[in-house]
């Protein structure tokens, strides 16, 4: 098993190497716990080439994450099927979550919004409602002004397609703090 914390202080960030753990990873869709993925992923790096969107990528210690730097998930499963070890299940995670759950590939992450969206600042911006299938991002007419923004937690599916539409990079993909 590797210890995250070793290698941020191998790469000199002490002060996170010094935290109790290390940040949050987002794995490919329907990934078993972490502790059990990064014992069964054997680093083939199957999934991320697999991957039709190029979403995967091979991170920290070889272990693919997620990164939504070009487009979203469309959670086609393409990385599923190559995963031989089973550390991606998809059957597991929906019989966990709910088949019909839009939460089964990713328990506990969802999309944040930063303070610099140009919705919030008052300047008119929808892109990343265009982009949220699941209609997770809306916006709500006000009198007068800019539309303000709602973002409905339980609809979001953290596919991370509306991370690279945002112009001012305010929106992101995190773990829900437990």
């Amino acid at each position: 098993m590797i210890d995250p914390r070793r290698r941020l202080f191998l790469r000199g960030r002490l002060a996170e190497s010094a935290a109790p753990q290390a940040p949050a990873v987002q794995r490919p869709p329907w990934a078993v716990g972490e502790a059990r993925f990064t014992a069964l992923c054997v680093r083939c790096h199957a999934c991320v080439d697999d991957c039709p969107r190029s979403v995967l990528k091979v991170g920290d210690g070889g272990f693919p994450e997620v990164n939504f730097a070009a487009q979203g998930c469309d959670f086609c499963g393409a990385c599923e099927a190559a995963c031989e070890p089973q550390a991606l299940d998809r059957a597991a995670a929906e019989a966990a979550h709910g088949s019909d759950s839009p939460h089964a590939a990713w328990p506990g992450w969802r999309a944040r919004i930063a303070p610099q969206c140009l919705a919030q600042k008052k300047v008119e911006c929808r892109i990343c409602a265009d982009a949220c299938a699941p209609r997770a991002i809306r916006f709500a007419p006000a009198l007068g002004g800019i539309s303000q923004m709602r973002l409905e937690l339980a609809a979001c599916t953290a596919c991370g397609e509306c991370v690279s539409v945002c112009p001012v990079g305010a929106v992101s993909v995190q773990k829900e703090a437990v």
